[in-house]
Formats: C-alpha cells, structure tokens, sequence
C-alpha cells in the first residue's frame, strides 16, 4: 500500500539530480554531501503561513529552484523535503 505524503509547515519536496558516481575511467565515487547539488525541481510545495495567514507562494510545482543544500532533509533517494526559507532563487521561464 502507497501511503500519500503532503509537505506540511512552509516546506516543498525537490527533486534533486544525483551527481555523477562514476569517473571517466570508469571508478565509482561514493556519494558525499558536499558534492551534492544546489538546484532542483519543485515536487510540492505546502500552503505558506506567515503570521497565522495563508500567502500566495511564488514557488510552485515543476520550478527550478537554487537552495542552501545543507539544509536539505532526505525523503527518498534523490528527494528532498526543504524550508521555504532556505531557497534562494528560482529560473523564471
């Protein structure tokens, strides 16, 4: 059974691209957090409230987004649950 998540409390979920493990020579890097990518997708994004009021966000669904990755929360492989706050910018189409 598929349990179905929402994000909750000013916070969205983003799809970050994992970074390249392989090398040209053909090695496997491990993972590490400071490689780790500053950009992503939009997956969700939670009503933001601000002073008990709901505000229009200007974040929305299938954004990419420029963010602080250290304060990036792992939910699945390759996504992540972020505050609103911790974004930087966005691409504008």
């Amino acid at each position: 059974m598929t349990k179905k998540m929402i994000p909750l409390n000013n916070h969205i979920w983003i799809k970050v691209d994992s970074v390249e493990e392989k090398t040209a020579s053909g090695l496997y890097m491990a993972k590490n957090e400071s490689e780790m990518k500053n950009h992503g997708e939009v997956l969700a994004v939670s009503p933001y409230i601000l002073n008990g009021k709901e505000i229009k966000s200007n974040i929305n669904v299938g954004d990419i987004v420029y963010f602080r990755p250290h304060s990036l929360v792992e939910l699945e492989e390759d996504i992540y649950m972020i505050a609103i706050i911790n974004i930087i910018s966005k691409i504008c189409k």
